[in-house]
């Protein structure tokens, strides 16, 4: 993995990195530019946050019947606004002074639509992703490696290759990810089931 040093040296002059970090009871957020580092504390729980995240999922995700809509929008926005105060509003002292973000998630974080989370409410709607270019990686290192190759491929007679891996995950790894996994194919069953509920009452 790459140390600070490494990681700053990676990123493009502007370029914000957002990187979190679980933990049963709260998330580390890593924000990270060419010349600075903040490291915040924000407290929010894994488990909790999965729950948070499912529910937004199904808001932003789902077709809205014409009778819901309005309260399905005042949801999603209600949801997007809390993930933004959360997880960027803290660091948002950095996000304005960013040409770009680019996040690394961590956790159910892998699966949030930040593209979707709510900057602004009043007004006028806004979304994250009117405000910044937005970028999402899985790790720090293998952006590096990405930047390093891009650069490289740009060389006189450079050489192009596509490789494909099959990555090694740890046992709780592969749980988290079988949980995620679980908990939205129960969200996507309940949803389809509200659908076709409502379907048949206005039949």
């Amino acid at each position: 993995p790459l140390d600070l040093k490494g990681a700053q040296a990676a990123l493009d002059p502007g370029t914000l990195l957002l990187s979190y970090f679980f933990t049963d009871k709260e998330t580390f957020l890593f924000a990270v530019t060419k010349s600075e580092l903040k490291v915040l504390t924000l407290p929010l729980g894994e488990k909790a946050l999965n729950d948070q995240i499912i529910a937004f999922r199904d808001e932003v995700s789902t077709p809205w019947p014409d009778t819901d809509t309005a309260w399905r929008l005042r949801q999603a926005t209600t949801l997007g606004k809390q993930f933004y105060d959360a997880l960027v509003r803290p660091a948002q002292a950095m996000v304005g002074k960013a040409k770009r973000i680019l996040i690394c998630p961590d956790g159910p974080l892998n699966v949030l639509p930040y593209a979707a989370l709510v900057s602004q409410s009043e007004p006028s709607l806004r979304y994250l992703i009117e405000d910044k270019p937005l970028h999402t990686i899985v790790s720090m290192t293998v952006y590096a490696e990405a930047q390093q190759g891009e650069h490289n491929n740009n060389q006189v007679g450079a050489k192009r290759v596509l490789a494909f891996g099959d990555p090694v995950y740890s046992k709780e790894q592969k749980e988290q990810a079988a949980a995620i996994a679980q908990a939205l194919k129960r969200s996507a069953l309940t949803s389809k089931t509200k659908n076709q509920a409502t379907a048949y009452g206005n039949a």
